[in-house]
């Protein structure tokens, strides 16, 4: 595996590693192996298994290069894949931090799924993220990121980790408001009502019911997490475990690991609460008036010190709109983003 760096590795009781997933949507074997696995239409459904929650448009580059070039802190980054790795990553990195880079290592689903090989192949981001603490050698602090999520800023490890507390960039949102607006408007998967919302509030099962009245509502950010808790927690419910990871597609019974976290976190009092929306600058393809709306975001980026970014379905934005979003993070980033 790559190990390439002039960056100094923090010594073990203040290491901090960062972990990716990803897949490649368009790997023919791919998606062979999950057409094999569709039952009830889950890929009509963008928030279960639609094409838009696998399709790579390089979004892995630039979430690598953001860590790169903004947190030089991180020792170790983990890049989660099923049989994938990106191609010419190596390349793509020597090219842009010639003086060296933070090492990376591919963990395959199967590594972190060892003794419970019934639930694979998984298509579940849920599932996956249930069972990351199983990454072998990775640092009891670590930060979750999704692919299609980068650093705008440079940041230090007191943005993530205070003491022993966590820091939670989310908002409290209010439990009875989103059961509500669930059922005004239920996302569903045959009969059956999904949405990012409903796998927080399902985490609610898990904690006290005193504390049931709200939620953090967690945005589109890198994640901060510590290892011995799900450890812990999960070789304490196994079952808990179980409800996450036998569901190879997104299922309305699933709960989110991390919210699982903070929630208990903040019970104990180690869990920092930030608001998010300062901190985050999210892009979306807009289905309409995308012209106006792409002038509207750039204004915006231009302008903004959020430290987070999010870039979400860019492979539904035309190859124009696509260009001209890869070409802002790219001068943000100062890399050169192009997969020769």
């Amino acid at each position: 595996m790559p190990d390439q760096t002039t960056n100094s590795p923090s010594s073990s009781h203040e290491a901090i590693d960062a972990v990716v997933l990803w897949v490649d949507g368009h790997d023919p074997a791919w998606l062979a192996k999950r057409n094999r696995y569709l039952q009830g239409g889950e890929d009509r459904h963008d928030d279960i298994a639609g094409a838009t929650r696998y399709t790579s448009v390089g979004e892995v580059y630039y979430c690598f290069a953001s860590i790169n070039r903004f947190a030089p802190f991180i020792r170790r980054i983990f890049l989660v894949t099923d049989h994938q790795v990106p191609p010419h990553l190596d390349d793509f990195l020597r090219h842009n931090f010639p003086e060296g880079y933070i090492p990376y290592e591919v963990v395959d689903h199967s590594i972190i799924f060892e003794g419970h090989d019934d639930c694979l192949p998984t298509f579940n981001c849920n599932s996956i993220e249930s069972l990351l603490w199983r990454i072998p050698g990775l640092s009891e602090r670590y930060i979750y990121f999704n692919d299609d999520v980068v650093l705008l800023s440079p940041v230090s490890p007191d943005d993530f980790f205070v003491g022993e507390a966590t820091c939670c960039y989310a908002r409290w949102y209010s439990t009875a408001l989103a059961r509500l607006l669930h059922a005004l408007k239920p996302r569903r998967v045959g009969h059956k009502p999904m949405g990012f919302k409903s796998l927080l509030v399902n985490t609610l099962r898990f904690t006290s019911p005193r504390s049931r009245r709200r939620f953090l509502f967690l945005l589109h950010t890198p994640l901060p997490v510590r290892r011995s808790f799900f450890e812990h927690y999960f070789t304490a419910h196994p079952d808990v475990l179980r409800i996450n990871i036998v569901q190879r597609f997104r299922h309305p019974s699933q709960f989110n690991p991390q919210e699982l976290f903070y929630l208990t976190e903040h019970r104990a009092g180690r869990c920092l609460v930030t608001p998010s929306h300062a901190n985050v600058f999210y892009y979306k393809p807009h289905p309409h008036a995308a012209a106006r709306y792409l002038r509207r975001k750039e204004k915006e980026f231009s302008r903004t010190h959020a430290l987070f970014g999010c870039f979400n379905s860019l492979d539904q934005a035309s190859e124009r709109e696509r260009e001209q979003v890869l070409r802002l993070i790219a001068e943000r980033l100062n890399v050169d983003l192009r997969i020769e």
